[in-house]
């Protein structure tokens, strides 16, 4: 919206009405508030798990996701696990196994941004076998390092099933509390989260080899929280009817004692 459209709603007219057309400016802003907040997309959950590959059961993809939302609420950082059934085409294309790890690294590097995880992000690929875990550069110097993520890997790989999904959740919720030994987990979207440790593996018949971990860009966004999220529509639907109320009662107001117009 322009400033003139503006400008021309707030100001007065020759019956007394600017309060009312501040009203309805007021209205109007409220409309688009709610418009904006319906039109968004659902967005990427920065936590929990994501099963395309249908790989675990209901009730261990329930349990994992209440586990990691424990671990969030006690950390503040993100646990983000997703399975595909296959690599995307830019990895499956890769022509070597050098090129596809490198694939592979950025291809998960990418899923975390476009998810907003802070923290820990897991991609377990079905076929071929693959885990690929990413961590944030500000989350790898003391809540869970670059060794805790080749470990990560190397213990999943040994699971099937839901027992992968068991052990990742675990695993990551002993090292949280063992690095972070009861103190605050580092601040969400902190200055210096500018790199990520990533660690994968992979291999035939389910039985992936170990593959050294190494430093890949990390997201810069910062994580958006899902507790939050209806105070995020709540809060400024909230500040819009306040000033409605407020117009309002200034409109009735002037309404009952009229001052002088223009041309007095």
């Amino acid at each position: 919206m322009s400033v003139l459209p503006l400008v021309y709603m707030v100001q007065p007219n020759r019956s007394g009405n600017g309060k009312m057309s501040l009203l309805r400016l007021f209205m109007l802003l409220g409309v688009a508030v709610i418009v904006a907040l319906a039109g968004r997309p659902a967005g990427a959950a920065t936590h929990g798990v994501n099963d395309a590959a249908e790989m675990f059961s209901a009730q261990a993809r329930q349990s994992a996701t209440e586990g990691i939302s424990a671990i969030r609420q006690r950390t503040n950082i993100d646990l983000l696990i997703e399975t595909f059934p296959e690599p995307p085409p830019e990895v499956a294309g890769a022509a070597d196994k050098a090129a596809r790890d490198r694939a592979i690294s950025d291809w998960s590097r990418q899923r975390a941004r476009d998810n907003h995880v802070y923290g820990v992000y897991v991609a377990i690929i079905r076929s071929p076998g693959h885990v690929q875990v990413e961590v944030g550069q500000q989350t790898k110097t003391r809540a869970f390092t670059v060794e805790n993520a080749s470990t990560l890997v190397a213990l999943m790989l040994k699971q099937k099933g839901d027992a992968m999904l068991t052990e990742a959740i675990g695993y990551v919720d002993q090292m949280l509390a063992r690095n972070l030994n009861g103190g605050a987990a580092p601040a969400r979207g902190a200055g210096g989260s500018n790199g990520a440790a990533g660690s994968g593996a992979t291999g035939g018949a389910g039985k992936p080899a170990a593959a050294a971990p190494g430093n890949v860009p990390a997201p810069t966004k910062t994580a958006n929280s899902n507790h939050m999220g209806i105070w995020t529509c709540l809060i400024p639907l909230g500040i819009i009817f306040l000033f409605v109320w407020f117009i309002t009662r200034l409109s009735r107001r002037n309404q009952q004692n009229p001052g002088g117009g223009y041309g007095q």
